[in-house]
């Protein structure tokens, strides 16, 4: 595995983003892998725009299928909590709330605890998480 797939890549490639394709097509399905996080956030997605549901899933499900998922497990989790106290450090918390949001907190922990690159459009979600590697596969 070489890169963590966010949730936006996902869509874009499911919605035909040329940009985005071409870099699937670069990759061997083995190199890539999305996190469970990601998946909870295509199913909202999905929840709160049925349609999007009509017309996505399948090709969604596919991919998701042809990829790894990595859970967040034990160590992802350790991972997180060093994170946050981090931003907690840097004063960049906010309650409970990290700037981008935990759920962003939660996937740079997946990559960080397993050596990925983020590919991402929204980088500046990540900009807060030290050592990590983004790739925005949306440009040219």
């Amino acid at each position: 595995m070489r890169y963590l797939l966010d949730t936006n890549v996902i869509s874009d490639y499911v919605r035909g983003d040329p940009h985005v394709e071409a870099q699937f097509l670069k990759y061997p399905k083995a190199d890539l892998a999305t996190s469970s996080i990601t998946c909870m956030e295509l199913e909202q997605g999905f929840l709160l725009q049925p349609k999007s549901r009509e017309r996505y899933e399948y090709l969604t499900n596919a991919l998701l299928k042809d990829i790894h998922i990595l859970n967040f497990d034990q160590e992802v989790a350790i991972t997180a909590a060093q994170l946050k106290i981090q931003l907690k450090q840097n004063h960049l918390l906010t309650g409970s709330a990290t700037p981008a949001g935990n759920e962003d907190l939660y996937i740079a922990a997946v990559a960080l605890t397993y050596g990925l690159i983020i590919v991402t459009h929204n980088t500046s979600d990540f900009q807060y998480f030290p050592n990590l590697k983004l790739e925005d596969w949306r440009q040219p």
